[in-house]
């Protein structure tokens, strides 16, 4: 069935493009309010939309308003449309893209008549109507979705075990990635292809130096990372690595990352990240990196990344960080909204479908910092910037960072969003040695 945010996006260039709907265009692709699974609010806005569409005219909260009254609608209810209203409103959709789309949505929603169909078949069946009437009273619409869908591209599961086995085990085997944290790692699984996981703190919480350790400690598990940075240089980044690389256990050399990249090291000090290099950069033990700091777009890091992918698979790609990336949209909100759709849209799509896992830091709002230093902790309303970050994530982890955090080089790590997973409300407690640019934990969980 149609998701509900995808009806929020049909809703969305529906709103943003009056002047090109018609009723010959809604009765060409089938496009009814009753198709989808909608809420109430989305269901009024559906029809206000259409309405307002015939005179070239998008709608406004004095016509939701006048409606409400009309039809007698509750004031909740109306206040409900008011916000799916700018909810809407926030997204920047192209009616050109979506016309290519509606061949994906018309097979969703094939799937969605079947099954109200079927509902209210049982509804009819407990209300004790003779079954027989109703298959006859539903025959033709049933046999046209089940010829539509005997056409659209669907699969039977019937003799598939092999290649499922096949598929799961190379799966588990080559492309999932980890944090790099055990309990961590245990809370939240794997980070398997497709799947869009988000790291969100404060400025200058330390995220970058997380993401650089989550695509180290995959690195050394022989995995291939993609790295987009907007704030790093290469040469930051190499400097960054080469002396978290320094503390393994295979050196322990420890070299400080500000003398480094000041150039301030003994000769002794040279050899040793010469060392630490030629083994990170050559070592065929461990994965390769793959980094750009030139990529702009969600459009360019996955056209690099599937450049990349054809002669050196790729296992995950690390973007530091969203909030910077360009984009569609008439608000910062819709910028950062529609290229989180777009992300999770394209890790699914990767490689024409083999799928990518993303990983990927955000940034909170100063004033929801403030708050999470309080409690100790952020709610899960830290992402109000954009309700998407939550739709299009499926974990989502904060780090928090106070000056009490700092004066003991400590960083709180908190999952609030895992999708089929009991790890959400987890809270942990990382040692930072920013100095080396690493990150492990402490604790297993802070009770």
């Amino acid at each position: 069935m149609i998701a509900i945010d995808k009806a929020d996006e049909v809703l969305a260039i529906l709103y943003a493009h009056p002047e090109k709907l018609s009723r010959e265009f809604l009765k060409k692709y089938n496009l009814s309010a009753s198709l989808f699974p909608l809420e109430h609010a989305q269901e009024i806005l559906f029809r206000l939309i259409v309405t307002a569409s015939y005179a070239n005219k998008k709608v406004t909260e004095a016509l939701i308003e006048a409606y409400c009254v009309k039809n007698k609608i509750s004031d909740e209810e109306k206040e409900n449309t008011v916000f799916a209203l700018d909810r809407i409103k926030e997204q920047d959709k192209d009616f050109a893209e979506f016309e290519d789309k509606l061949l994906v949505y018309r097979k969703e929603l094939k799937t969605a008549q079947l099954n109200k169909l079927v509902f209210a078949t049982n509804k009819s069946i407990q209300d004790g109507k003779d079954i027989d009437q109703i298959l006859e009273k539903h025959r033709e619409q049933l046999q046209s979705i089940v010829q539509e869908q005997q056409n659209a591209d669907v699969r039977s599961l019937r003799g598939r075990s092999s290649e499922f086995i096949k598929q799961y085990e190379e799966s588990d085997a080559t492309d999932s990635l980890v944090y790099g944290f055990d309990s961590i790692d245990e809370a939240i699984g794997r980070i398997n292809p497709g799947e869009v996981h988000l790291i969100a703190g404060a400025s200058n919480e330390g995220k970058s130096i997380v993401l650089a350790n989550i695509a180290y400690n995959n690195l050394i598990r022989k995995k291939n990372m993609f790295y987009a940075s907007l704030e790093m240089s290469e040469k930051q980044c190499i400097y960054r690595l080469l002396a978290l690389h320094s503390t393994h256990p295979k050196f322990g050399y420890n070299l400080e990352h500000k003398r480094i990249k000041a150039k301030d090291l003994t000769e002794r000090e040279k050899e040793q990240l010469y060392d630490v290099a030629t083994d990170l950069f050559e070592c065929e033990d461990y994965g390769e990196l793959f980094f750009t700091d030139t990529a702009t777009t969600v459009a360019e890091i996955f056209d690099e990344a599937e450049d990349i992918n054809r002669f050196k698979k790729l296992h995950g790609i690390c973007i530091d960080y969203i909030s910077l990336l360009q984009g569609k949209g008439s608000s910062e909100q819709a910028v950062i909204a529609n290229n989180f759709k777009a992300i999770k849209s394209k890790a699914l799509l990767f490689n024409k479908g083999e799928q990518i896992p993303v990983i990927s830091v955000h940034q909170i709002a100063e004033q929801k910092k403030e708050q999470a230093e309080e409690s100790g902790k952020y709610d899960f309303n830290f992402l109000s910037d954009t309700s998407e970050a939550k739709k299009s994530s499926d974990v989502v982890s904060w780090i928090l960072r106070t000056e009490q955090h700092r004066q003991v080089h400590e960083l709180s790590w908190g999952i609030n969003k895992v999708r089929d997973s009991d790890g959400v409300g987890n809270t942990y407690s990382l040692f930072e040695d920013f100095q080396h640019m690493r990150v492990q934990l402490i604790d297993t969980e802070i009770e």
